[in-house]
């Protein structure tokens, strides 16, 4: 799967849009549609990130929420990774990051990175031949900590999303992907880039698990999403370099 575009929609969402790559539907389009998109990370050496976009289903006062990984990437030191981590802000227009408060110097690292959470007062240009991926100056990264908790309770709160059929708020039945099976609260869709997180999920891999942690909680325990819905879609939108259903 690759990544082709990233476009505000005028509800306040975000629409992705990939190009499958093999199989009968290959050079094919694929739209998802979502809520929110985050960041977790983990800020140790090795260090890890995950991006999680949050699908959101309404009716009244009923609603579900479910979490698509999207994308990863380790590097042995954090700095190594914040260039990755600006891409990702940019081309998925993701806005907020989940870390954990400690260690306290990474955090604070994080927060002064250019390009990332702020722009020194760059004209467009310029800060386009800086970072490539670049949207727009009012387009910034929030980091948010969370308490990392103990690591039984972490696998416990990801294993229950991951194995928890989500709930349609206008039927009350599961909500079916186009295989016709339920669809669980945390997936991962077959051809997107996951393996090494649902590899160090299956095994417990602790920077990895607190990553995707760190995402999926996070958006979990929030419900407002910090994307300005002023802004405008011809300027904010995005195509990458590198669904309406599942």
């Amino acid at each position: 799967m690759r990544f082709l575009v990233a476009s505000p929609l005028p509800n306040d969402g975000i629409k992705l849009i990939f190009q499958h790559q093999v199989g009968r539907n290959a050079n094919e389009p694929f739209e998802m549609n979502f809520r929110r998109i985050a960041i977790g990370l983990h800020l140790g050496s090795p260090s890890f990130g995950v991006v999680v976009g949050e699908r959101h289903y309404m009716d009244g006062d009923r609603e579900e929420r479910v979490y698509v990984v999207i994308d990863e990437k380790e590097e042995l030191l954090s700095a190594k990774l914040f260039p990755q981590i600006i891409e990702w802000k940019d081309n998925y227009l993701a806005q907020t990051l989940f870390v954990p408060n400690m260690p306290l110097d990474q955090v604070e690292a994080l927060r002064r990175v250019e390009g990332l959470t702020h722009y020194k007062g760059l004209t467009a240009n310029i800060a386009r031949n800086r970072w490539p991926s670049f949207v727009h100056s009012s387009h910034i990264g929030v980091p948010r900590t969370l308490t990392t908790p103990a690591e039984e309770e972490l696998h416990r709160d990801l294993e229950v999303i991951l194995s928890t059929e989500a709930q349609d708020p206008t039927t009350g039945h599961p909500l079916m992907g186009t295989d016709g099976d339920p669809v669980n609260r945390l997936l991962f869709p077959f051809d997107f880039p996951t393996l090494q997180t649902q590899s160090g999920l299956r095994n417990a891999r602790k920077g990895t698990c607190e990553a995707l942690w760190m995402a999926v909680m996070g958006l979990e325990r929030t419900n407002v999403r910090s994307y300005s819905s002023d802004s405008d879609e011809r300027e904010y939108s995005h195509v990458g370099n590198s669904i309406t259903g599942y």
